[in-house]
């Protein structure tokens, strides 16, 4: 399920409560994923071990604030 980003913070709340307690979560998009402290807080507001794939949606986003992306454990990760 796509959420709206951490940055949107009425929308995205919104969407942690209702995807937070939905039966059969696989795991959740986080759009427009600015750096890792979103993860975080998204990660902080599921359930435990719900799986979080960060959309990095611009080269600047990528050169500056995830350096390591994979230094987030909770954040999914493929290229290309």
């Amino acid at each position: 399920m796509r959420i709206n980003n951490a940055d949107d913070t009425e929308d995205w709340q919104d969407d942690l409560a209702a995807m937070g307690g939905a039966p059969g979560l696989l795991g959740i998009v986080l759009a427009k994923a600015e750096n890792a402290s979103h993860v975080e807080a998204t990660a902080a507001r599921l359930p435990a071990g719900t799986p979080i794939v960060a959309m990095i949606e611009s080269h600047r986003v990528w050169t500056t604030a995830w350096p390591s992306p994979l230094r987030t454990p909770r954040c999914g990760w493929r290229s290309g």
